[in-house]
């Protein structure tokens, strides 16, 4: 099992990807989308006092799925050269109350396929600088970097998927996601 330390780094490396969505200081590249439609994470959480909720007799609600999304010119902490930054949010839908959060993707886009490896290089790197295990899996068209937080390396944390062009897409992107999530659509 990883290490506190270990964790808070790997933990600080995922929130600079994730525009610090968690850390009570959003990036201010995406703070008036966050404002909109994601109020709970622009700003400290204030405390609830907790509880249960209590569902009436009858049918169980059932949440629609989401997707809120944002696209930035330049992502903060991707330091070469990029063409673009999409960061999406994954959501469940009630019919009351606030949406709930299922899984986060952040996309970055290249002109070029140097561009995208040397970005890839970069990414990599920052997470082996927190001593993150990595596992380069290659597959035609599908480049995948998987992220080990766990010491042992056998439990995967995160993925970054280099892909080559998709219809109506740039020519390369990387994909950060976490888990089992490969960012098929759904």
């Amino acid at each position: 099992m990883a290490s506190k330390g270990q964790t808070n780094q790997f933990d600080s490396v995922v929130n600079s990807l994730q525009f610090h969505v968690f850390t009570d200081n959003p990036d201010s590249s995406i703070l008036p989308f966050l404002k909109r439609y994601l109020p709970f994470l622009a700003s400290e959480p204030k405390s609830a006092g907790g509880g249960w909720t209590i569902y009436p007799p009858g049918p169980v609600p059932i949440p629609q799925d989401g997707l809120l999304s944002i696209k930035v010119a330049q992502h903060p902490s991707l330091h070469c050269k990029h063409s673009g930054a999409r960061f999406d949010i994954l959501t469940q839908e009630w019919i009351d109350g606030l949406p709930g959060i299922k899984a986060m993707r952040v996309w970055f886009y290249f002109d070029s396929k140097p561009n995208a490896e040397t970005a890839l290089k970069t990414l990599t790197d920052m997470f082996k600088a927190v001593n993150t295990k990595t596992k380069e899996v290659s597959q035609t068209g599908l480049k995948t970097v998987m992220l080990y937080e766990n010491e042992a390396g056998n439990w995967v944390s995160a993925k970054l998927i280099l892909k080559n062009k998709a219809e109506g897409s740039p020519e390369y992107s990387i994909l950060f996601t976490y888990g089992s999530d490969n960012g098929d659509p759904w």
